[in-house]
């Protein structure tokens, strides 16, 4: 099974890849930084990157899942928070063809974060929240589409620069979260949710079962998406 993962934060995908693969055999996972060009992210990431807003969805490479896990924890704009929680999702639905017509993981936040949200406030926090539930309603009504809510999104309802900033936004130096108990425990628990979805996609999906050697997802992106029975995307309990 390849899976492309999207993210905006290279500890945590080092950490979920790390999981992913020991657990479940023939995952193969190629992850990219999803950056805009010209911004200034410090320290500067060390693998691949990838702008959603300007290259070309070709240059990923086709896959059978789309894991993403972006997140705009600060933002350096008045519409940061929307292009990368509306704005992407929609690139990703408009593109999937070019990726292999994969099936989406995407993680997001609790789903009572629409009840916090107070449209008479423009704060940051708000903001933030605004372009997560829009970007959620967007996928949910696509099918193969699945939206898993991970604990630590909580966090930006109470803190926006704290602990969700520290886990997911701009990251504090590695020393000062590898080896937290708090993030290990909660990336174990997000890496298990992810891992009981992809075990039910290779139920229903048998080409999808581990072979041992990762399969090119072009040779069977359309069979999957020939025996897909439609679905809508689930928000999955905390």
């Amino acid at each position: 099974m390849r899976i492309i993962l999207f993210h905006t934060d290279e500890i945590l995908a080092a950490a979920l890849s790390e999981r992913l693969c020991a657990a479940h055999a023939g995952v193969c996972i190629d992850d990219y930084y999803c950056l805009e060009s010209g911004d200034d992210i410090q320290p500067a990431p060390r693998g691949k990157t990838f702008d959603p807003f300007y290259h070309s969805w070709t240059q990923p490479a086709t896959a059978d899942v789309v894991l993403n896990v972006v997140n705009r924890a600060i933002r350096s704009d008045e519409y940061c928070y929307e292009r990368y929680h509306f704005g992407l999702p929609g690139l990703l639905l408009a593109n999937r063809h070019f990726l292999g017509n994969p099936y989406i993981l995407h993680v997001s936040a609790p789903g009572k974060a629409a009840g916090t949200v107070d449209t008479e406030n423009m704060s940051a926090q708000n903001d933030w929240l605004l372009s997560r539930n829009k970007g959620d309603a967007l996928l949910r009504s696509e099918p193969r589409v699945e939206i898993i809510a991970c604990p630590l999104f909580r966090a930006a309802e109470s803190r926006p620069r704290g602990l969700f900033a520290g886990l997911f936004g701009a990251a504090p130096p590695a020393a000062a979260r590898h080896g937290n108990e708090n993030f290990e425990r909660e990336v174990d628990k997000l890496a298990r949710r992810i891992g009981d979805s992809l075990e039910r996609l290779a139920e229903v999906h048998p080409r999808l079962r581990p072979q041992g050697d990762c399969v090119a997802a072009a040779e069977h992106g359309e069979a999957m998406e020939a025996d897909s029975a439609p679905q809508r995307g689930d928000q999955k309990a905390a």
